[in-house]
Formats: structure tokens, sequence, C-alpha cells
């Protein structure tokens, strides 16, 4: 019950005394919807710039949700309309450029409407459906639609994930390496969008008929097969950022999304398949990243936490993780994992909450202290929320 009342508060933007069943049911959804546009179908940062790779993971939380409660699912489901309506009228354009903080590249999206006067071929960038540059982003929202599909049985849901698989699977074995490219620039091999092609594929074939769901299996396990043999998992059993120009693990952090999507990967492959070596593999990893990417309290970090400087893609990582985890969880119970959501989403509570103006608001620190709240990172403590709700 406790957990029932804590998601209420961290969603609905309820004090803790007002966090009951009748404020849940009525408002769920409403905190992180602060930042929702509906017009555009897309989430803004405090700045007002638009989210995209961000937006498909929040799609995917407020879809979880709302599998867990039928006042969430009321509430979330026009919203998931309004972003399968209009957020590709509104996207942004995305680029790559030089970074050093996170891996070799990292992305910059220029809002639509500040487009004008550049190329027409930045203008029509991505211009059908969820389709753009990056086939992380794009996967991003096809899971996010597998999720719609899941709560709502819309077919165009999960008819737009099976379009974005197409996109992503004709570039299969493009690069030197193997795999799938980060980008259509081709700049670089990384483990995040390769795992989440693994990912799509193990979702989507649990959702198809049996007369087409082997074609998705078959992907999915040649693609494990491929990033297995990468060496991008490393000795500790994690995964690193990617793979260096010889095709060699790159030694870049080992952010947590990466082991978040893997889990959820290895776990909907086993549900596919039956196969337990898969479930073997993801417990390495979740093990591993449970008793290392943590502070000395237990709570899930990245290195930006450790320094107290997250920001922009780095804020939507965690929630990444305790969302595999729960994944794995689901097919393989294991007390030290359930513990482990429960501690973190105990903090987030104790240590990560402001009330302001009658919202309860969550920073990106779950071990604190509370820093200033945004979309990225309330949906973050929301998926670590909606996991403890789930295994409870």
């Amino acid at each position: 019950m406790y957990i029932y009342f804590l998601t209420a508060a961290i969603v609905a933007g309820a004090t803790l005394v007002q966090a009951d069943a009748s404020s849940y049911n009525q408002n769920a959804g409403d905190q992180l919807l602060r930042w929702f546009n509906s017009n555009t179908g897309l989430f803004y940062d405090n700045s007002n710039n638009p989210y995209w790779w961000q937006g498909g993971n929040m799609l995917t939380t407020l879809a979880l949700f709302g599998k867990l409660d039928s006042g969430v699912a009321s509430q979330v489901t026009p919203v998931i309309n309004q972003i399968y309506t209009n957020a590709p009228k509104n996207k942004p354009f995305a680029s790559a450029k030089q970074s050093s903080d996170i891996s070799a590249y990292e992305k910059v999206y220029i809002p639509r409407n500040k487009l004008a006067g550049r190329s027409p071929l930045l203008r029509r960038q991505g211009d059908v459906g969820f389709i753009n540059s990056f086939y992380d982003d794009e996967a991003w929202w096809a899971l996010g639609f597998i999720a719609s599909w899941e709560l709502t049985g819309k077919i165009e849901y999960l008819n737009e994930a099976i379009y974005i698989w197409d996109d992503m699977t004709a570039a299969i074995g493009t690069t030197p390496c193997g795999g799938i490219w980060w980008d259509k620039a081709k700049t670089y091999v990384n483990a995040i969008a390769n795992e989440l092609y693994l990912h799509l594929s193990t979702a989507i074939a649990n959702n198809v008929g049996s007369d087409v769901k082997q074609k998705y299996v078959n992907a999915a396990v040649n693609q494990w097969n491929w990033f297995k043999g990468t060496g991008m998992i490393n000795s500790q059993n994690l995964i690193n950022d990617g793979l260096d120009s010889n095709c060699r693990n790159n030694g870049h952090p080992t952010y947590t999304y990466n082991q978040g999507v893997i889990l959820s990967a290895l776990a909907k492959l086993y549900k596919a398949t039956g196969d337990g070596s898969y479930l073997d593999q993801a417990s390495l990893i979740a093990n591993a990243a449970i008793g290392t990417l943590v502070d000395s309290n237990g709570i899930l970090v990245d290195d930006c936490d450790k320094n107290k400087n997250c920001s922009g893609d780095g804020e939507q990582f965690k929630g990444v993780f305790t969302r595999g985890l729960r994944d794995l969880y689901d097919q393989r119970p294991t007390a030290s994992w359930k513990t482990f959501i429960e501690r973190n989403a105990q903090s987030i509570w104790n240590n990560d909450l402001a009330i302001q103006n009658g919202g309860c608001f969550n920073g990106a620190y779950w071990g604190g202290p509370y820093a200033t709240a945004d979309a990225s990172t309330q949906s973050c403590a929301l998926d670590t929320i909606v996991a403890a709700l789930a295994i409870n």
C-alpha cells in the first residue's frame, strides 16, 4: 500500500497528506504531464526545448503505469493518442557533434520552429512518423508504442513499432563491425542502438501472431549472438558504451541505461523462446550493475550522479535500468532485485523529493540532495516507483 500511495504522489503532484486512493485515480499522470504540450505531442524541458528520444521513454513509462491501474489508463490513453498524432509534425531536427562527456558524440536537437532558413533537406528530415536520423531515437519511440499497444489494443501503435523495426532492420550488418550504426551519418557503432534493436525485436515477437513471430525471434537471436561476441560486455559483466574504429570495446563508461536495456531484451527473448540461458546472462549483468553502479548506500548512480552534474541525456538513464530490472524480475523473481528496486524507490521519496506549490517533484539524484526537477528526472523517478509498484 505504501508504494501505491508513493506512486500517486510522485505522478499526480499530491502532497504527502493528499496521497490517497482518490487523488491517485483522479490525478495520476498529472505531475509528469506538467511538461507535456498536447498540441505538439511533445514533452519540454524547463527552458521550453522539446525532448525527443526522452519522450519515447516518457511514453513507455506512462503506458506501463496505465497497465497497473485502470484510472491511470483512462487518463494516459488520450495522451498517447496526442503523442502519436502530433509529435511527428513537431519533432526537432537531430544531429550529432563531438563530445567529451558522453561517448564520442552527443546529439543536438533544433526545434522545428527554428529551422527557417536552413536547408530543405534538414527541414524534411524524418517527416514520416517517428523515423529520424538516429536509430536509437527510433527504437525508444517504437518501444513506447509497443507498451501503448499493450495498454490500449490499438493496432496502429503496434504497426508504428513494426514500421520503425523495418527501418532499423534495413541497416543491420552495414557497419564494418556488424550490427547497426548509432546514426544514419555512420559515425559510431555503440551499445545502445544495438541493444535497442534486440529489445524491439523481442518486444514485437511477443506481440504478434505465431505466423510471423519467428521472423522477429530469429532477428533477436542473431542480434544477441553478434552482440555478445563484440566484447562490449566487459570482464566485469558490464556493458561499455560502444566500439572503437577497430571494432573493439572502447572502454567508455558503463552507463546504467546500457545495462537496463539488455536486461529487458534478454528477459523478453527468454519469454519468446523459453531458453533459460538468456536469463542466466541477464542475471550476471543485473548483479554486476547493482553491485557496482551504486553509491555507498546501494542507490543507483551514473558518473554524473557522483559528480552532481547530471543534465541532458544523462538524466534519463537510471529509470531505464530499473525498468529493465523489473522486466527481468518478472521472468526470474529474485529477492535481491526486489530489494534493490524498493530501496531506490524509498530513497527517491526520502532524499530526492521537494514539495513545491502543492506538487511533489523529483530531481536527478536519488540518494539526494534534491536538485531542480524536469520531465526527465520526474519520469526516471516514476520508472522506479512503477517498478516497485509492479513487483509488489
